[in-house]
């Protein structure tokens, strides 16, 4: 006599896939707060490099032009501000 054995595969159950999809699940919701903020402040960190690339090019040129500040071409006259120190 033969001894036949049945192949059975041994997968994973619904159940345990079930488990794992919420396991999955709420890591993701665990983790997500965390890169909103992430987000924001690299956003945040991309705008005071904007503002100092813009802040140190007017600071210099105030610097040189005794306090007065680019002319600014926009309105009808140009204009020159002087900051008070």
């Amino acid at each position: 006599m033969s001894n036949h054995r049945l192949k059975t595969s041994r997968g994973f159950t619904l159940i345990e896939l079930l488990v794992v999809i919420g396991v999955i699940t709420i890591l993701i919701s665990l983790l997500l707060p965390a890169l909103i903020q992430a987000r924001h402040a690299a956003k945040t960190i991309v705008c005071l490099s904007n503002l100092r690339s813009i802040g140190m090019p007017m600071t210099l040129y105030m610097t040189e032009s005794r306090g007065y500040s680019p002319e600014s071409y926009r309105f009808e006259k140009p204009y020159q501000h002087r900051i008070n120190r």
